[in-house]
């Protein structure tokens, strides 16, 4: 919306017509299955239904930011490979996440525009290349992030980060190959249809033969990068 300027009191104001776009959220299945038998959770200490319910969730919160970040069509597109994102290519030749330099997260950076577009944002990347970034170092040979006397600094030119070990990792390091998002997470957009469902079968033609207890996890969820304009990767060379 925006304002006008009645010239008096006998003109009438303007109305406004605010537009609202519409998106789908389509939602798709997740699920994993494992067998144990009756005989191990017999003989064990620890109580392994509640165990492996546990690493089924830690294993949701690495496969949810894949979604929200990674995922190239898998199912989802996360923002690195989503195709209206703004995009930073690095200079020729800088074709490793090691050759990442303050220039280019400072131009990273410039690829939003605009107040709206920066506020709330924050750097996304992994922790190996966080680390590439705590390595630089001044003409003097001073890092430039942090002393080695001082801890990691919570922001990044002014912008906070977060690392997730869903983004690339420097092993994973490749030409034309995104590796790190600036934006707004809010403008990724989540939902739940069917949230973390975790099953046991124990009356199965499987416990019967051969004493098999099965875990399954499972949940539909879906996601969509929703302000594709609110955020920029920054790329590696092609060459």
């Amino acid at each position: 919306v925006s304002y006008s300027w009645p010239t008096n009191e006998t003109t009438a104001k303007t109305e406004k017509s605010p537009t609202f776009g519409q998106i789908t959220l389509n939602a798709k299945t997740a699920a994993g299955w494992i067998a144990i038998t009756e005989e191990l959770t017999e003989d064990s200490l620890v109580p392994l239904g509640q165990y492996f319910r546990d690493v089924f969730g830690e294993a949701w919160g690495t496969e949810f930011d894949k979604q929200c970040l990674a995922a190239n069509a898998d199912p989802f597109d996360g923002v690195l490979y989503q195709t209206s994102v703004n995009e930073k290519v690095m200079s020729s030749g800088k074709t490793s996440f090691e050759d990442v330099e303050p220039d280019d997260i400072k131009a990273l950076i410039q690829e939003l525009t605009t107040k709206n577009k920066r506020r709330n944002a924050r750097l996304i990347m992994h922790e190996t290349v966080l680390d590439v970034l705590m390595g630089w170092k001044n003409a003097n040979g001073d890092y430039i992030l942090q002393r080695p006397s001082e801890g990691r600094p919570p922001t990044i030119f002014g912008y906070p980060y977060t690392t997730s070990d869903a983004m690339p990792d420097t092993s994973e390091t490749a030409v034309s190959t995104p590796f790190i998002v600036f934006g707004n997470p809010r403008y990724i957009l989540h939902g739940e249809r069917v949230g973390m469902e975790f099953r046991v079968f124990n009356n199965t033609e499987g416990t019967m033969q051969y004493d098999r207890i099965y875990l399954r996890a499972r949940l539909r969820q879906g996601f969509e990068v929703a302000i594709p304009a609110a955020f920029a990767r920054l790329v590696t060379a092609a060459a």
